[in-house]
């Protein structure tokens, strides 16, 4: 039987940020930024998946994606780019649709988590993932990209005052 050895590396072996910053100028991006914009409503995992399609070089986690979207915000940018997260977070947790897997609010949750934890705790945090499982999407629904009229509403309840 003829196998094919490949040496698998970790995501998180060597200077990963680095890496990934060179992948993203690879395909003709100055920013990470930039790359996200023209990829809207694209979850973290395909992301991951885009950078890491050479084989032969250390792949790139989503959780790193993620991580580097909150690090890579200024304050004026902040509450877009935490909408955008969370429909990146959501896109990579819904396979089928908002209550349509038999464990659907458990990936949805955990996905949250790990929203919450990048972006970090905070009270406007919990009042808008609160708000979107308050206004109970239809079944099915899987938000396209930060524009979607659920998140622009959840966002208007929550941030209205600002």
């Amino acid at each position: 039987m003829k196998t094919t050895n490949t040496k698998s590396v970790s995501a998180w072996e060597g200077d990963w940020q680095q890496r990934v910053h060179q992948r993203i100028n690879d395909l003709g991006y100055r920013t990470y930024s930039g790359y996200l914009k023209d990829r809207p409503g694209w979850s973290y995992r395909e992301l991951a998946a885009e950078l890491s399609s050479d084989r032969t070089l250390p792949s790139v986690a989503p959780v790193q994606l993620a991580r580097m979207h909150a690090w890579n915000v200024t304050p004026t940018e902040r509450k877009d780019a935490i909408l955008d997260a969370f429909v990146r977070s959501l896109r990579g947790a819904l396979k089928k649709g908002w209550g349509l897997d038999k464990y659907w609010d458990t990936d949805v949750i955990g996905a949250l988590s790990g929203w919450h934890v990048t972006w970090g705790e905070g009270k406007e945090l919990d009042a808008f993932d609160r708000e979107v499982f308050r206004m109970n999407p239809p079944a099915g629904w899987i938000p396209k990209d930060l524009q979607d009229p659920i998140i622009q509403e959840a966002a208007r309840r929550v941030w209205s005052g600002d």
